[in-house]
This record gives structure tokens, sequence and C-alpha cells, in this order.
């Protein structure tokens, strides 16, 4: 289940290990039954409350995987939280374990079990479907009380433990509390196994979108071809040394273009060519005018250090202009830098609500069970 999309879930490798664990589960079935001593007493499964409540207890392992590892990977590898900071959100869903166990079981006690097994996946499926709805911004309380509510549900559910035993024979009562405890174990792993293995898939995607989107976003942003060439290198392989590759092409004065009319830069780059033209017009016009005057030396030595000075100036006024056009394709960089950071906040959170709805879906499928972990008008 890890594996399946890595490998191809129709792959020679993936359909033998499938159809040995068919044939292998088969076995033990078979061979178990005919022990008088056996290892899982799967003639206990015949009682409809005993197992309704594996199943509920199962589930409850199954929602332990959305909290504590798919939903702390968002924190840690997308919101970048450290662990304490992760902790400190995730562990309101066991703060509320305390609260709502000790109120199921007396509720348990006064009616039946069923209303108890039935609120806590109920709560757990609210918890996975809120969590279907998380964004890049969402904000700490919020994700403190997705937590919450799972965590209350995880509570009342957990009283499936007790309900599975009640009507069970008191001989097999020893060999039914580890089945049952050993199904809580089983949906811990089957949960890992098929939503880390679902998200593995879905993060994948979404890295191949943020890279398309990021070459999309350089081929249409306007910068010199150096700093094109140096930025599709960083995206298609993100190392310090593409990274100062990319910062020498960003400085580099060669092919820069001008900056886009619709920015503020372009018009005090547009002003400062006029102002450059103007020069050197001024320019022109003085060393025409001591040609002319040659046979007035005063005038002719009076207008040499106007003409170095204007020429000095017109080379100031190109790196000016230079300059605008540096900072104007800097401010590009940032923009498409932004648009990238966005479009992978925005795709990877996508990656993990996906992986929450197929959380939301199994938690779903379990809650018409909960009605029958208890039997009627048993108080």
């Amino acid at each position: 289940m890890l594996k399946g999309y890595d490998y191809g879930w129709q792959s020679l490798r993936i359909t033998m290990m499938s159809g040995s664990a068919v044939v292998l589960l088969g076995l033990f079935v078979i061979l178990d039954l005919r022990r008088q001593e056996p290892l899982i007493e799967f003639r206990l499964f015949r009682d409809l409350t005993f197992l309704s409540s594996t199943l509920i207890y199962f589930t409850c392992g199954f929602a332990v995987v959305i909290s504590s590892v798919v939903f702390n990977f968002f924190l840690e590898n997308v919101r970048n939280f450290g662990p304490l900071h992760a902790g400190y959100i995730i562990m309101f869903s066991s703060l509320t374990v305390v609260i709502s166990l000790p109120v199921g079981s007396q509720l348990g006690q006064k009616l039946d079990y069923r209303w108890s097994n039935v609120t806590g996946v109920l709560l757990m499926t609210i918890g996975g479907l809120l969590l279907t709805q998380l964004t890049y911004q969402v904000t700490g309380f919020t994700m403190m009380v997705n937590m919450a509510i799972i965590g209350l549900g995880f509570g009342f559910a957990s009283l499936s433990l007790v309900s599975a035993v009640q009507y069970i024979p008191v001989e097999k009562a020893g060999i039914a509390s580890g089945m049952i405890n050993a199904a809580r174990q089983l949906g811990t792993c089957l949960g890992i196994a098929m939503l880390v293995g679902v998200l593995n898939h879905n993060v994948a995607n979404a890295k191949t979108a943020i890279k398309a989107s990021a070459y999309q976003n350089v081929r249409e942003s306007q910068v010199s071809p150096n700093v094109r060439t140096a930025l599709d290198k960083v995206i298609h392989h993100d190392t310090a040394a593409n990274h100062a590759k990319a910062t020498l092409a960003a400085k580099s004065l060669s092919n820069v273009p001008k900056p886009i009319r619709t920015s503020e830069l372009s018009q005090l780059y547009v002003g400062a060519s006029k102002l450059s033209q103007a020069n050197e017009k001024m320019t022109g016009s003085l060393k025409k005018l001591r040609e002319d005057t040659e046979r007035l030396p005063a005038f002719s030595q009076a207008a040499v250090p106007i003409i170095k000075g204007s020429q000095i100036l017109t080379a100031k006024q190109k790196e000016l202009k230079q300059g605008i056009s540096l900072v104007a394709q800097a401010a590009t960089i940032k923009q498409v830098q932004n648009k990238i950071v966005t479009k992978k906040h925005s795709e990877l959170t996508k990656a993990f609500t996906k992986t929450f709805w197929v959380a939301f879906i199994c938690l779903a499928l379990m809650c018409p069970v909960a009605f029958w972990t208890d039997r009627p008008n048993n108080k």
C-alpha cells in the first residue's frame, strides 16, 4: 500500500505481494479455525456487537494516524513549524480524550454504549471533514479546535473496547480483549500504509504542478536571458551553487530588459532616457559649435571642460538607466519568487486536503457500524 503508486498498482511486484497477502491470510484463517487454542477466535465475530465494536476500535486506531502522523507532516513540512510548536497544537487531541472518555463511560452505563460510540465516530468524521477545508493560512486556533474535535470523538469511540466484551462468555474474555486491542493497532498500521501512500502520491503530483507553474512564471517574466536560464536551473535542481549563479546573473548588466511599462520604474527609466538624449544632443551641439569657432581660441578652450562634463554626465545617466533596469529586474525576480512560493503552499496544502478527504470517507463509512455496538434495552 505504501509503494503502490511508486511501482504501479498493476506492476508485477505489487500484484505478487497483494496476491501473496490474500493467500497467506486465507491460509491463516483456515489453519486457525482448526486449532483448539487459536491465536484469533474467529467464531467470536458471529456476535454482531463484538464485530461492530472491533471495527469501531479499529477506526480509532485509524483516526490516530490522521492527527498524529498526516496532520503533523502538514505542520512541520508545509507550515514549517518546529516539532514542539506542532506538538502544542496536536496535544489538544489528547487533552480532550481525558474529558470525553469518562463522560462517554457514564453515558454508556446510563443508556447504552452505542450512543457513546456513535457520538465518537461522528465527531471523528466531523474532525476529518474540517481538515479537508485546510488552507495554508489557517489559524492556530482553528487547528486546535479541529484536533479537539477528533480527540473528543476518539475518547467517546474508545468505549467500543468495553462494548465489545460485555456479551462475550467469561472464558473467552481474555482472547476477545486481545483481539480488539490488536484491531486498534492494525487500524493504525493500515492507516499509515494507506494515508501515507496516498499523501506521497498527492505530494509528488503537487511538486510536478509546482515546477510546471514555476517554469511558466519564469518564461513570462521580463528578465534577461542569463537570469532566465539561471532560474530554470534553480527550479530543476535547488542547490546553493545554483542559487549563487542566479544571484550573479541578476547582478550582470548584460541584456538587462527595460522595466515594464506599467511599473513606476518605467516612468523613471523614460525620464532618465530623455535626459540622456537631451544631454547627448547638447554635447553634439557643443562639439559642432567648437568646430565652427576654432578661430576663437578663448571660446574653444572654454568649451572643452563643458564637453567633457557633458560626456561624463552622459555616462552617469547610462549607469542610472542600467541601475533602474537592474532594480526593475530584481523586483520582477521577487514577484516570480512570491508566485512560486504561493503556488507551492497552495499545491502542497491541496495534497494534504485530498488525503484528508480519503480519511473522511473511511470514517464516514464506519458511522452506521457504531449503531450495532450494543444491544437495545440492555439496561
